[in-house]
């Protein structure tokens, strides 16, 4: 089996590049960062590479479904080696997610929402959010399932009735 390069490379490409990280003040700094592992942002970097390497995965399995299991393998090898320590580790993202932290909240309002997280409603937030998340996904894609059709029927007709489609 040959694995389609340019999947691969789509896929990969298709995660953000980093920002330029800006100067955050010592203690603004270890407050957001301790805000990122309180909150579980900061395991971010491994969820970004189960869902990567998942994509490239469902990839080449839509270009051939009998993908051998050791191709798989590697493909989950490969990615948790680029991803494994991507928020902390060299070139990691840590320093741009602070950054981004910082622009948009001051230090105190990070003080306030880590006093927020330790409370008992903070810590049930943060451990029901990724549930609720995942729960509204499930809706959206129903939804989205529901209407599907009856909009691409539309959107062929009416491209089709002004010439953008042909008959």
């Amino acid at each position: 089996m040959r694995i389609g390069l340019p999947t691969l490379l789509a896929v990969v490409l298709a995660i953000p590049s980093p920002l330029v990280a800006q100067e955050v003040d010592g203690a603004f700094h270890k407050d957001i960062e301790q805000l990122l592992v309180v909150t579980g942002a900061s395991a971010m970097g491994e969820q970004m590479g189960t869902f990567a390497a998942n994509s490239v995965i469902d990839a080449l399995q839509a270009q051939d479904p009998n993908v051998p299991p050791r191709a798989v393998e590697i493909v989950r090898e490969v990615v948790t080696k680029y991803t494994a320590n991507s928020m902390s580790g060299p070139n990691g993202m840590l320093p741009d997610m602070v950054t981004i932290y910082a622009r948009h909240f001051t230090h105190a309002e990070v003080k306030e929402l880590l006093g927020f997280y330790g409370t008992d409603l903070g810590r049930k937030l943060i451990a029901t959010l990724p549930i609720i998340v995942q729960e509204s996904q499930a809706v959206g894609a129903a939804w989205a399932a529901r209407i599907e059709p009856a909009m691409t029927a539309e959107l062929q007709a009416r491209l089709s009735e002004e010439g953008f489609l042909p008959e």
